[in-house]
């Protein structure tokens, strides 16, 4: 991807039987720039390697970061956030660094040295 000129980012949310109403079983990302279609580069970090978000990699994830709660999994995974979408949502974004944190908040998971529910 060239960053000096313009692309698009397009966002696949692919369910178990390709209609708007199934279950979320897959988010896909790629990117179109002078009509050439880019895919997502794969999490090299995980066993398998994935270009796409399913509920197995981020069950790798959690793995390999040292994650315990699995709060993604126990909440219903992607088929739970498929329902959530579909009641619809606003995108917010915050770009800023967790250094001591690990950003484990953002998972549901407590701090290791607290003693407060997730």
């Amino acid at each position: 991807v060239d960053t000096a000129r313009p692309v698009r980012v397009v966002t696949q949310f692919v369910t178990t039987d390709g209609t708007d109403r199934g279950e979320l079983k897959e988010i896909r990302r790629m990117y179109l720039q002078d009509g050439r279609i880019i895919p997502n580069s794969r999490a090299s970090a995980l066993p398998g390697g994935r270009a796409a978000l399913d509920d197995a990699m981020c069950g790798e994830a959690e793995d390999l970061f040292n994650g315990t709660y699995h709060a993604f999994l126990r909440m219903g995974g992607l088929a739970a956030m498929g329902e959530v979408l579909r009641r619809g949502m606003v995108l917010a974004m915050q770009v800023f660094s967790d250094d001591g944190g690990r950003m484990l908040w953002l998972d549901g998971e407590r701090a290791r040295d607290s003693d407060d529910d997730p």
